[in-house]
């Protein structure tokens, strides 16, 4: 089974980078740049 991500990062193209993209990944395949990113108002 495949686990399901949405959403892109810095490596992608704009199209890819918004939250209704979605892609599927094997559990093992290890993704370096997929993840999340906090942020705060200065």
């Amino acid at each position: 089974s495949y686990r399901i991500f949405r959403g892109g990062s810095w490596a992608e193209e704009a199209r890819g980078c918004g939250a209704t993209c979605r892609r599927r990944s094997h559990p093992t395949f290890h993704i370096d740049d997929l993840g999340f990113r906090l942020a705060r108002s200065i």
